[in-house]
């Protein structure tokens, strides 16, 4: 047998490393965020009260899955209590959110979180 120089050693342990990084990829932290139902009441009711009607489409852009969620339950909440109305102009076209005006008790939307 020969000798093993050191750059022989550094090559073993540098190819040692990768084969560890491929079968061991580096874990990843997840951090589970909550959505309220509630806040994003408060929020599509205040961005109504701002500018009516506004695009779907448009206020769900940018949101994660559980966060669609939260606003599509609030939305439907919304409606149920009168604060907004949805409406689409013809099949298949953007649909739009409106304020109908009436008042609703935002304090009210508490009881949705639980």
């Amino acid at each position: 047998m020969s000798e093993v120089s050191l750059f022989d050693l550094i090559d073993a342990f540098r190819s040692a490393l990768n084969r560890f990084k491929i079968n061991h990829p580096q874990s990843i932290e997840l951090q589970r965020i909550v959505h309220k139902v509630s806040e994003k009441m408060a929020e599509l009711f205040a961005k109504l009260k701002e500018k009516s009607p506004i695009r779907l489409q448009w206020f769900l852009e940018g949101r994660d899955r559980n966060e669609l969620i939260a606003v599509f339950l609030g939305m439907l909440e919304l409606v149920r209590l009168g604060g907004i109305k949805l409406k689409q102009r013809d099949p298949f076209s953007d649909i739009e959110v409106a304020s109908t005006g009436t008042e609703v008790d935002e304090t009210r939307f508490a009881m949705f979180d639980s």
